[in-house]
């Protein structure tokens, strides 16, 4: 049911075992043993485009349990570039929002990363980094809220603590010998960004787009993606129409609306080709009726 363990039994003389599940029959003031909670249905992608030169973006989700319907109060997540975990390089602890029993629970979690070998000198702080290049295994731990008040996270039978790791279809204290790494990408991504001449333009302005994008190499110097012979670029004017434009660019609106502009910048010096995007959207107005009436003079009676 959980962890390693599934009950023959309950763990409470006031329980009844009802379908294969734990369920309260308090009879007196002796509260119920309360069971662990344990996830399922793990989902786990790296993003690199967090919009951070030093960041990447951590989406995972899961599928959080109970068998006595209690409440996530937390979670823990932590990655090493070894599956024991004797060292964890990242570890952070989240307060969910109100998940029960059943629920899933979705987080984006912004992780530092490094160019360099500086040591990770405080785990789950600012200057605990992952490193660019090198490959990581992932767990997440919960936590629930009893009906006591207290605190219970994953465990086993035995009160072993019980992680989740990726790729691994269920929970247990012996599970990390199938866990997956990840690789973290061999550089940091490039970083679109671009400017507009006119913040509210009219039906046939012609809006410039100043490009500042930024890409980096292996040891995370910084230079214009404009100037590098290998990226590309590709620009999207809301459903007008779009070009490959490398750095500035130009274009007329003729109808008016609220169009998405996107910045596409791609580099396929990165191991795998890397792509990441900045988007802008603003309001394209109707031009105003500059023409003089025709009045006409009219006599009086």
């Amino acid at each position: 049911m959980w962890g390693d363990w599934t009950p023959a039994t309950c763990p409470a003389t006031y329980m009844s075992l009802v379908g294969g599940v734990c369920q309260c029959t308090l009879t007196s003031g002796t509260p119920c043993v309360d069971a662990p909670p344990y996830a399922d249905i793990m989902n786990f992608v790296l993003n690199p485009c967090s919009g951070v030169a030093t960041q990447a973006e951590l989406n995972l989700s899961w599928k959080f349990n109970n068998i006595q319907n209690d409440t996530e109060s937390k979670f823990i997540v932590e990655a090493d570039d070894n599956n024991h975990f004797n060292s964890p390089k990242f570890s952070t602890t989240v307060t969910p929002s109100g998940i029960t029993s059943g629920g899933s629970n979705a987080q984006v979690i912004s992780i530092n990363v490094s160019t360099n070998n500086n040591p990770c000198t405080q785990v789950g702080g600012t200057t605990c980094y992952l490193h660019y290049g090198r490959s990581y295994f992932w767990r997440v731990r919960v936590c629930e809220t009893t009906r006591s008040g207290s605190e219970l996270c994953s465990e086993d039978a035995s009160h072993n603590p019980v992680w989740y790791y990726y790729n691994v279809p269920n929970g247990g204290i012996t599970d990390y010998h199938s866990a997956t790494a990840v690789a973290m990408p061999a550089k940091p991504n490039p970083l679109p960004s671009f400017t507009r001449s006119i913040l509210s333009p009219m039906v046939n302005d012609t809006v410039t787009f100043t490009d500042s994008s930024s890409c980096y190499d292996a040891n995370g110097t910084r230079s214009d993606c404009k100037d590098s012979s290998t990226s590309g670029y590709t620009w999207k004017f809301g459903t007008a129409g779009t070009n490959n434009v490398k750095g500035n660019t130009s274009w007329k609106f003729t109808s008016p609306g609220s169009p998405v502009v996107e910045l596409k910048v791609c580099d396929p010096a990165s191991t795998p080709t890397s792509c990441c995007t900045a988007t802008q959207q603003f309001d394209v107005s109707s031009p105003r009726n500059t023409t003089t009436p025709n009045y006409k003079e009219v006599p009086p009676f």
